[in-house]
């Protein structure tokens, strides 16, 4: 069994409009930050950690930015989605969590 992972990309589908940057990655969009930092013991039983995700400058944060959202699988919460969904805008940072485990660590690793 290969251990190389095929996109959609590399069997032809690439998604939306437009062309995909260099990293084909979240930061190849100007002004948007990424912080990330994993907490847990050294074994590998547990890792728990945290995305950051600022859309400006750490500097400008106050400044609001268009914003849109989209139910994936119905799990989870976003605060400020009511704002989004009133306003069209935020201005607020976003953080993602999620606890690995052994037991959801298979799944990830398919």
């Amino acid at each position: 069994m290969s251990t190389t992972r095929l996109t959609s990309k590399d069997i032809g589908y690439v998604p939306g409009q437009l062309q995909p940057g260099p990293k084909n990655s979240i930061l190849d969009v100007p002004g948007v930050y990424v912080g990330q930092n994993t907490i847990g013991n050294d074994g590998d039983d547990a890792r728990k950690g945290v995305t950051v995700i600022f859309p400006r400058h750490p500097d400008d944060i106050t400044i609001p930015c268009y914003a849109g959202l989209h139910t994936l699988n119905g799990n989870g919460e976003l605060t400020g989605n009511y704002q989004i969904k009133d306003w069209g805008y935020s201005n607020t940072i976003s953080l993602f969590s999620i606890p690995i485990n052994k037991e959801n660590q298979r799944y990830l690793n398919n």
